[in-house]
């Protein structure tokens, strides 16, 4: 019985995704009008990577570390998200990239 708790924990943990999001900040050359650039990358700020394999509770769980990844980023909830893509890596069969653009606030 041990054994089968134990296991079971472990993979519930590996499944959650309990790293947080890393960013990926563009520079001035990826935000530019590079060839086959899509539109929605065009200006943007970075983009996070979540995986979107597994339960929905998980996959949400992940997005929100994602959301507030950029939140934290951009210091305060001022963002605009300009896209959304699947992808896939080493680490994850199904990943899913947000693309940001931090608004600038305006000076009074």
């Amino acid at each position: 019985m041990f054994k089968i708790v134990t296991a079971t924990s472990v993979i519930a943990i590996v499944l959650s995704g309990c790293m947080s999001p890393a960013v990926h900040l563009y520079n001035g050359a990826e935000t530019t009008f590079r060839k086959g650039a899509p539109d929605y990358q065009k200006g943007a700020t970075g983009e996070v990577t979540y995986c979107n394999a597994g339960l929905n509770t998980l996959v949400e769980s992940r997005r929100q570390q994602a959301l507030q990844t950029i939140n934290e980023t951009c210091k305060g909830n001022n963002y605009s998200i300009t896209g959304e893509s699947p992808g896939h890596s080493a680490s994850c069969t199904l990943d899913n990239t947000i693309v940001f653009k931090c608004n600038a606030k305006k000076k009074k």
